[in-house]
C-alpha cells in the first residue's frame, strides 16, 4: 500500500514577511513539490481515484469545513510537507499540530529569503529544504530541490520507530496519541480550489451577484478566511449595486473580517477607498471624498507591484473640483497629484515585480494614467491587452473619468 502525503502551504501570490518580495506559492507546489510526490509513488490521504493526487487542501473534492479537512489529513498522512515561505499563520499552526500529532516524517520547505529575514530557534533541527523562488521554474533549481526532497522522502518512507523529527516527540513528552480520524466525503463534485476558481471567473465576467454567492460559500462553508478571498467577496458585493444600502453593507462586511484601522493590505485599503468614492458619487458628502483620498494614500505606501492605490490617489485628488471652488486649494491638490504621479512613474521604472498578463495589464494602464496626470504624454504610450471583461470596463471607464476631471480642474485653475 503506497505511503500517503499531505502538503501544508499558502495559495497564490504571497509576500515574505519583513520584505517586499512576492512568491508564487502555486508555482512552488506545481514545479517543486507535487511532481516529486507523484514520482515517489505517494498518494493523497483520500484514496479515491479522483483525489489520488490531491495532496494540497484546496485540491480535495469535499464540501466539509476546511479545518476538518486539514486536521484529518494532518493526522492520517504518513508524510507531511510544510512550506512556510510566507509564514502564513495557518500553515505555521498546522505545522505545530502535525508535530504534536506524529513523531516523524514532517518535512519543511521555504524560500531561502524567509530564513534570511525571519529568524527561528525552535524548528532549526527539523528536515528543511531551502529554495530560490526567483528560479523555481528553472530546470537546474527544479532538479536540485526535487532531488533533496526525494532523498528526504525516501528516508521517511524507510524509517523505523526510532526515527523522530518532531520536537514534541523528541523530548518524550508523550508516547501515544488517540486514533481519532474523520472521513473525507468521496461523493461530492466540488473542492475549495474549484469554488475559488468559479468565484474568480464570475467576478471577472462581471457577474457580481453570483460571484458574491461563490465567495460567501468559500468563506462560510470552508471557513477559509484568506485576505484575498475576503477582498474578492467584498468587491463582488459593492460592485453589484451602487446603492447607499449596498455600499454600507459592503463596508460592514469588511469590518467583520479586517482590522481597518491597522491593516497594511493595499487591497483592503483600495477597496475601502473605492467604497467611499462611490458613496461620494451618490451623496456628494465631502467626508467620503476625503476618506477615499486618505485610504488611497495609505494604500500607496504598501504597493506590491501594480501601483493601483498610487494611481487612484492621484486621480481622486483631482476630484476636489466637485466640492471646492477656492482656486488656491484646487491648485494645491492638482499639483500634489501631478508631483505624486511623477514620483510613481519613476518608481515604476525601477520596481522589481513578478507578474502575469492579467496583473501586467493593470500595471501598464496605471502607468498610462499617471503619465496623463503628470503631462508627460497626451496619449497613453502603453497598449493594453485586456484579459478579462471586468478589467477592460474598469480601465476604460476609469481613464474616461480621469480625463474629464483633469479637464475641469485645469480649466478652473487657469481661470
Amino acid at each position: 500500500m503506497p505511503k500517503t502525503c499531505f502538503v501544508i502551504m499558502g495559495f497564490s501570490l504571497k509576500k515574505i514577511p519583513n520584505t517586499n518580495i512576492t512568491v508564487n506559492l502555486d508555482d512552488t507546489y506545481k514545479y517543486l513539490i507535487k511532481p516529486v510526490l507523484i514520482q515517489q509513488g505517494l498518494s493523497a490521504v483520500s484514496s479515491s481515484e479522483r483525489n489520488k493526487h490531491s495532496f494540497r487542501c484546496d485540491e480535495i473534492y469535499t464540501t466539509q469545513e476546511i479545518n476538518k479537512t486539514f486536521i484529518t489529513n494532518l493526522f492520517k498522512a504518513d508524510i507531511v510537507i510544510a512550506d512556510i515561505t510566507a509564514l502564513n499563520q495557518n500553515a505555521i499552526y498546522e505545522l505545530g499540530m502535525r508535530h504534536a500529532m506524529k513523531p516523524k516524517s514532517t518535512i519543511i520547505l521555504c524560500d531561502k529569503k524567509t530564513m534570511q529575514h525571519n529568524k527561528f530557534f525552535d524548528i532549526t533541527f527539523n528536515p528543511q529544504i531551502y529554495y530560490d523562488s526567483n528560479k523555481q521554474r528553472d530546470s537546474d533549481e527544479i532538479q536540485r530541490v526535487s532531488q533533496l526532497l526525494a532523498d528526504i522522502i525516501e528516508v521517511c518512507k524507510n524509517s523505523d520507530d526510532d526515527y523522530i523529527d518532531s520536537p514534541v516527540f523528541s523530548y518524550g513528552i508523550y508516547n501515544n496519541i488517540s486514533e481519532a480520524v474523520s472521513q473525507i466525503d468521496e461523493d461530492v463534485n466540488t473542492s475549495l480550489r474549484a469554488d475559488i476558481d468559479n468565484g474568480n471567473m464570475l467576478l471577472e465576467d462581471e457577474d457580481y451577484v453570483n460571484a458574491e454567492i461563490a465567495f460567501e460559500k468559500v468563506i462560510k462553508d470552508y471557513k477559509f478566511l484568506d485576505i484575498d478571498i475576503i477582498c474578492s467577496y467584498i468587491l463582488s458585493i459593492y460592485k453589484k449595486e451602487a446603492s447607499e444600502f449596498n455600499l454600507i453593507r459592503a463596508m460592514n462586511e469588511l469590518n467583520k473580517f479586517i482590522d481597518i484601522e491597522n491593516t497594511t493590505s493595499e487591497n483592503v485599503l483600495g477597496i475601502l477607498a473605492s467604497i467611499n468614492l462611490k458613496l461620494f458619487n451618490l451623496l456628494r458628502n465631502p467626508s467620503n471624498l476625503y476618506t477615499a483620498i486618505e485610504f488611497y494614500r495609505r494604500g500607496s505606501n504598501y504597493e506590491s507591484g501594480n501601483i493601483y492605490c498610487g494611481r487612484n490617489y492621484c486621480s481622486t485628488l483631482l476630484k476636489l473640483h466637485m466640492i471646492e471652488n477656492d482656486i488656491e486649494i484646487l491648485k494645491e491638490y492638482y499639483y500634489t497629484s501631478v508631483h505624486t504621479a511623477k514620483l510613481l512613474i519613476n518608481r515604476a521604472q525601477i520596481m522589481r515585480r513578478k507578474s502575469d498578463n492579467y496583473n501586467n495589464s493593470w500595471f501598464l494602464s496605471n502607468q498610462n494614467d499617471l503619465m496623463i496626470i503628470s503631462n508627460v504624454v497626451s496619449n497613453p504610450p502603453f497598449r493594453i491587452n485586456y484579459t478579462t471583461r471586468r478589467q477592460q470596463t474598469t480601465i476604460e471607464e476609469g481613464q474616461k473619468l480621469l480625463i474629464n476631471d483633469l479637464k475641469i480642474i485645469r480649466e478652473k485653475i487657469r481661470n
